[in-house]
C-alpha cells in the first residue's frame, strides 16, 4: 500500500470513527434526579457531542478506573441510558470500532440513595432542672452505628429552633430551660456533612428551677374541713416576687391533674374524702419547686353538739351553754328555746360566740352556719343539736 493510500485511510478514520488520539471526544453525563427515592431508581444518560452513530456506552461506579458496570448493578434501558438504584459516584464514556477507541471519561455525578427515614426519639431523665444542677437528654434512633446527633433548643424569645450541638454521643446534659429536639445523621464515612438525616424527634420541654421564688397552696376561706354543700377556693401563691405571667401546675394526692388556673373552687360532695393539693409556677421555661401539700377534707353534713355546765339555774343566777361543731373557723351560732306554752322553737340569738348564758328554763337547741366570708346569711347550716332541758329554781 502506498503512503498516499495510508494517509487517506487515516483521515477517513479520524472523520468518521474518531480513532485519532489527537481528536478524542469527551462523554457527557446527565441525570433526571440526583436522589434515588425510597424503593425507586434514577436514570443516567451518557452522550457524545456532536452526536453520530456507532457509539456504545460504558458505565463506571465510584472509580473511573474500575470495571464497567454489568446488568446486576444497573438496568440498561436503551442506548446511552441506564437505570440505577444504588447511591454512589457515577462516570461514563463512549467507545466504537474494533479495537475500541474510547472517548474521555465524563465528569462524575454523585447519586444519593434516600433511605426510609428513621425517627429519632428524645427522652429526659426529668423535666425540671434543680437549682445549680442539670438534666440528661437521650436521643435514640436504632441499634446501628455511626449516627451523629444534632441538638436543637427553642426558647420563649426565639422564633425557630436553635442548633447548639452536633455530637457522636447520643446523651447530653443541659442546664438551661427550653423546648428541646434532636435528629441524627450519617454517611458511609465519618467526617463532613451527613448524607441523610432522620426525622426530627418529639419535643421535650425542660424547666429551670427559680431560686428566689416558691409556691404555696392556700385555702379561701382557710378551712381544712368542709361539709356537704360548702364551697372553698384553692389558690396557688408565688412568693418572693411579682406574681405575673405565671402558668400553674397542680397535683392532687401526688397525681398530675389538668387544672392550669391559679385558683379553682371545690364543692364538697356528700361522701367523705381527703385530698392533698400541691402546686408549682412556670414561666419563660423557669419553674418553682412543687409546694408543700395542704390537706382538705370533705365530710357529710356537720352536726352540732350542745352542752350545759349544769341543767338547773340557781336563784338569781344563770347557766352556760356551749354549741360545738369542730375546730374550723367562721361559724355563726343560732340559738333556739322551746317552752311549755310554745308550739315551735323560738330563735333567741345568732352570734359568732359559741358560748351563751341563759337564765330562763326551757328546752334549748343550737345549730351553726357559715359561708365564704363573714356577713349575710350563711351558705349552709349544720344539723340541729340534740335538745338540752334547763330548769329554773323557783323562789
Amino acid at each position: 500500500m502506498s503512503d498516499e493510500v495510508s494517509i487517506f485511510i487515516l483521515v477517513l478514520n479520524t472523520l468518521f470513527y474518531g480513532h485519532s488520539e489527537a481528536y478524542r471526544l469527551k462523554a457527557k453525563l446527565s441525570v433526571d434526579n440526583r436522589d434515588i427515592p425510597v424503593g425507586g431508581s434514577v436514570t443516567l444518560t451518557c452522550s457524545v457531542d456532536p452526536p453520530s452513530s456507532g457509539w456504545k456506552y460504558y458505565w463506571y461506579k465510584d472509580e473511573k478506573t474500575s470495571e464497567p458496570l454489568n446488568t446486576q448493578d444497573a438496568v440498561f434501558q436503551s442506548t446511552g441510558q441506564i437505570s440505577v438504584s444504588q447511591g454512589g459516584l457515577y462516570w461514563c464514556r463512549g467507545g466504537r470500532g474494533n479495537p475500541v477507541d474510547y472517548t474521555e471519561y465524563s465528569d462524575s455525578i454523585r447519586i444519593n440513595k434516600i433511605a426510609n427515614k428513621a425517627k429519632s426519639t428524645l427522652t429526659a431523665e426529668k423535666t425540671i432542672i434543680p437549682e445549680h444542677g442539670s438534666v440528661t437528654l437521650t436521643c435514640s434512633v436504632d441499634a446501628s452505628a455511626d449516627w451523629r446527633y444534632e441538638w436543637f433548643r427553642r426558647t420563649s424569645g426565639s422564633y425557630a429552633d436553635q442548633p447548639f450541638g452536633y455530637t457522636y454521643d447520643r446523651v447530653i446534659s443541659v442546664d438551661q430551660g427550653g423546648i428541646y429536639y434532636c435528629r441524627a445523621g450519617r454517611r458511609e464515612r465519618r467526617g463532613g456533612d451527613p448524607e441523610i438525616f432522620t426525622e426530627y424527634s418529639n419535643a421535650v420541654t425542660i424547666w429551670k428551677t427559680v431560686s428566689n421564688r416558691w409556691a404555696v397552696v392556700t385555702l379561701q376561706p382557710n378551712w381544712p374541713l368542709i361539709y356537704s354543700g360548702e364551697t372553698i377556693t384553692v389558690r396557688c401563691e408565688i412568693r418572693g416576687g411579682a406574681d405575673t405571667r405565671w402558668e400553674y401546675e397542680w397535683r392532687e394526692n401526688s397525681v398530675d391533674v389538668s387544672q392550669k388556673n391559679k385558683e379553682f373552687r371545690i364543692s364538697s360532695a356528700s361522701t367523705s374524702h381527703t385530698v392533698d393539693f400541691m402546686c408549682m409556677g412556670r414561666k419563660d421555661f423557669f419553674s418553682t419547686e412543687w409546694s408543700e401539700a395542704i390537706t382538705l377534707t370533705s365530710s357529710n353534713k356537720a352536726k352540732t353538739t350542745l352542752t350545759a355546765e349544769k341543767t338547773i339555774i340557781p336563784e338569781h343566777g344563770s347557766v352556760t351553754l356551749t354549741c360545738s361543731v369542730d375546730a374550723s373557723a367562721d361559724w355563726r351560732y343560732e340559738w333556739f328555746r322551746r317552752t311549755s306554752g310554745s308550739y315551735a322553737d323560738q330563735r333567741i340569738r345568732y352570734i359568732y360566740d359559741r358560748v351563751i348564758s341563759v337564765d330562763q328554763g326551757g328546752i334549748y337547741y343550737c345549730r351553726a352556719g357559715r359561708r365564704g366570708g363573714r356577713g349575710g346569711d350563711p351558705e349552709i347550716y349544720t344539723e340541729d343539736s340534740d335538745g338540752v332541758t334547763i330548769w329554773k329554781t323557783e323562789n
